[in-house]
């Protein structure tokens, strides 16, 4: 029950504790508050034979407890982005399972945390359906019927931007604005399908590559504008 800022309570002395416990209503762990310079994010494979991968690694951004956006490469230095690699290869050295797993780290001044684990594809990977070799839908597929595992490599810098509700809608939603997301050609639109919308829902995602930014280390930050911008055009009826 604890996602996207749902059944979590800061807790700031130790007076507060019972009555945090009895506001989230069962069993809890006790995290500690982090001032974190940014949070990343790769997701990992494990496949049949102890075969493993790590995908690209991801900055993700979240306001609201709630993840809005994803840009990959991320905008931190290359010794940070190799140090989260390596922790999420540690990380898949310690789990069972075959599949993907989507790890979730904190940056804290250049030291590697790592926040959470989802074992399954994840919303920080999302991007890698249009921005990746093998998007994570298809090495989970790959892993657990214990095919090869595919590439991982980036295919150019990538950004998406999270659709979510904006207004009540108990019935069917109605989203406005898709034309002018269909015309941009680097962008895709991705729509989950759910029929109510409501404020902060995640209903669907912008994913835009920037294939002129080729270069290995190029900076993601034209198609995270371009893609907030179509998502931020999109509205719910």
């Amino acid at each position: 029950g604890g996602y996207d800022g749902r059944g979590n309570e800061p807790v700031t002395d130790a007076d507060a504790a019972g009555r945090t416990l009895n506001a989230v209503g069962g069993d809890a762990v006790a995290e500690e508050l982090l001032e974190f310079d940014r949070e990343l994010a790769a997701i990992g494979v494990r496949g049949a034979d102890g075969e493993t991968r790590v995908f690209p690694v991801t900055e993700t951004i979240h306001r609201e407890e709630i993840l809005r956006g994803t840009v990959s490469p991320p905008r931190v230095d290359d010794a940070t982005r190799e140090r989260a690699r390596e922790v999420v290869a540690d990380v898949l050295a310690e789990l069972d399972g075959r599949g993907v797993f989507g790890v979730e780290l904190f940056d804290v001044d250049g030291q590697i945390l790592v926040n959470e684990i989802a074992p399954r594809p994840h919303n920080s990977g999302h991007w890698t359906i249009e921005g990746a070799a093998t998007s994570q839908f298809e090495q989970h597929v790959r892993a657990v019927l214990g095919w090869p595992l595919g590439p991982v490599d980036r295919v150019a810098p990538t950004a998406s931007a999270n659709v979510l509700g904006d207004v009540e809608t108990p019935e069917r939603a109605t989203l406005s604005g898709v034309d002018a997301v269909l015309a941009e050609p680097a962008a895709s639109l991705h729509w989950y399908g759910k029929r109510e919308a409501r404020p902060l829902r995640k209903m669907g995602h912008v994913t835009v590559t920037d294939p002129v930014a080729d270069a290995p280390d190029a900076s993601a930050e034209s198609a995270l504008d371009t893609a907030e911008s179509l998502r931020d055009s999109l509205t719910f009826q």
